[in-house]
Formats: C-alpha cells, sequence, structure tokens
C-alpha cells in the first residue's frame, strides 16, 4: 500500500501539496486505508491525509482522497468500513 500511494501521488511522495510519508495502512478484504502524513504542508492548507484503495483484482486503485470521510459512501461494506476505521 505505501507503493500504491506513492505511484498515485508521486515519487517519492512529492505530489498534493508537497512532501509526505506513509504513516499507517490498514487493509481488509480487497479494501485499504492509507494514513498520509505531509511533512511540510503548504500553509494555509489541510492536505488531504487519508487515502482509500480498491483492489481490482489486479491491482491496487486509488477511490478517493481526503481529510475524512465515510468509506460505506464510496462502496465499502459497513463491516470493513468499521475495520478500516472510517465508519459503517
Amino acid at each position: 500500500m505505501k507503493a500504491a500511494t506513492q505511484r498515485e501521488y508521486g515519487e517519492p511522495g512529492e505530489a498534493l501539496s508537497g512532501p509526505f510519508t506513509v504513516e499507517k495502512v490498514l487493509c481488509s478484504g480487497d479494501w485499504a486505508k492509507a494514513l498520509i502524513d505531509h511533512t511540510r504542508p503548504a500553509p494555509n492548507t489541510n492536505p488531504p491525509g487519508i487515502v482509500l484503495f480498491h483492489h481490482d483484482g489486479i491491482d491496487w486503485r486509488a477511490v478517493t482522497y481526503g481529510s475524512g470521510f465515510d468509506c460505506t459512501d464510496e462502496g465499502v461494506p459497513p463491516s470493513i468500513a468499521s475495520e478500516l476505521e472510517c465508519g459503517g
């Protein structure tokens, strides 16, 4: 998941609003959530801190990112969303 987050948002984590590190990854079934920490966020910004992934049978793809959201709104079953600590 760390590699997928960096592939999606920059190598080595130079996208969104600047450099970031992946702090924590939670996986359940074919869903995963990565928590990212922006090491130097741009002034007066609230950079996204959560990336939701879904495995499509071949690779992990980013579904959405933000600073907080309910995973069930993105199609995650409630039991899995609970395990990912993002709703449900």
